[in-house]
């Protein structure tokens, strides 16, 4: 009994009917492999495969079944982090509806991106853009707050950039207490220091504790 096709099988076939140019074989697989990457987040096994054969078409499906099924997901984690690079997150950040939960869970996802991966200023920026996200998971506020600090120079001002002001926002509802002197990072900023206290004292307010 033959053993049914892998996701590697499936884009390797679809990019040798490609290359070879054999468009009825190329129009049945690209049917076929939208059917399967929608279904049951099965995406996730097919990113890997499309990048390493650079199959577009692919990728691009992916990017669009993702988008649609992190707006459904009950966490960040989906098995494929290895496989990620910085254009699919960027895609897919594009794709999806913005809400506070795909936001919330994106920013979990490039946060572990950038634990794993080598990235530049520009990079950073654009995959921190408050438009395409505007929620920070608290749990990954130190990470952004770390790599900003490594990768942009601070300014001279007291004002916050954007992505700090995110993270205040985040953190405020969860921190009761702020120890600046063993965190994972050295908070310069006095303005955020104060700001951020401030805000964790409103949120404690607010819930009566």
């Amino acid at each position: 009994m033959l053993e049914p096709p892998t996701p590697e099988d499936l884009v390797s076939v679809y990019w040798l009917a490609d290359y070879f140019e054999v468009p009825q074989l190329k129009h049945d697989l690209e049917r076929a492999l939208a059917v399967e990457i929608h279904c049951d987040s099965m995406f996730c096994k097919y990113l890997g495969p499309a990048q390493e054969l650079g199959v577009e078409s692919v990728i691009a499906t992916v990017v669009d079944a993702f988008a649609k099924d992190i707006l459904y997901a009950d966490d960040y984690v989906w098995g494929f982090e290895d496989d990620m690079s910085s254009s699919f997150l960027l895609a897919v950040l594009q794709k999806m509806t913005v809400s506070e939960k795909s936001s919330f869970l994106m920013s979990g996802l490039i946060a572990d991106f950038f634990q794993t991966h080598s990235i530049d200023a520009d990079t950073f920026r654009t995959l921190t853009d408050a438009e395409r996200l505007p929620h920070i998971q608290p749990s990954t506020t130190w990470t952004f707050l770390k790599i900003e600090s490594e990768l942009i120079e601070s300014s001279q001002s007291c004002s916050l950039s954007s992505l700090q002001e995110r993270c205040i926002n985040s953190l405020s509802g969860v921190f009761l207490e702020i120890d600046f002197t063993s965190g994972p990072i050295t908070l310069q900023s006095i303005s955020f220091q104060r700001l951020l206290i401030s805000k964790a004292q409103q949120h404690i307010r607010r819930e009566g504790r």
